[in-house]
């Protein structure tokens, strides 16, 4: 019979430690503090950002890099938000309003439930999944409305 892992706290110093472990290294992995209860690292079309505000609740939140700064803009963000939230499990989609209400970028989150802490194994499988989800949506949503897309990719 094998040992269970038993579930320990989420915290934001385990998640760190987490990510350090997953770069296979001490400091090699970039992220930065964002504000008290917020991880945040970049990617080539997002910024993620892991939540800790609410002790019971991991979340990853990705903000795309494109702003519609139009009508037709909005409209094809509004669209992809849509068919997100009525076609695929995960992750949730929003629009995000910029402080002068003109503009809007594009939100995507998913959520574990930590109330009880987690394993490593159910740490590493939220992250990698949480991941693919956000990222695959914004890549579709460059592909989809590439006139938002205003950055080099790879």
């Amino acid at each position: 019979m094998t040992d269970l892992e038993v579930p320990t706290p989420v915290t934001r110093e385990r998640v760190k430690k987490f990510l350090c472990e997953l770069d296979k290294s001490e400091e090699g992995f970039e992220y930065h503090e964002h504000g008290e209860h917020e991880l945040m690292f970049p990617t080539e079309s997002a910024i993620i950002f892991l939540g800790f505000s609410n002790p019971s609740i991991l979340q990853i939140r990705g903000q795309w890099r494109g702003v519609a700064t139009d009508d037709e803009g909005f409209a094809a963000l509004a669209q992809q938000v849509h068919m997100c939230n009525v076609q695929r499990s995960g992750p949730k989609a929003y629009l995000m309003p910029f402080e002068d209400n003109r503009r809007f970028g594009l939100g995507a989150e998913t959520n574990l439930v930590v109330s009880k802490g987690a394993t490593a194994a159910q740490l590493t499988e939220f992250y990698e999944v949480a991941l693919t989800m956000v990222i695959g949506f914004f890549q579709d949503v460059a592909e989809a409305v590439p006139q938002l897309v205003d950055w080099e990719e790879a």
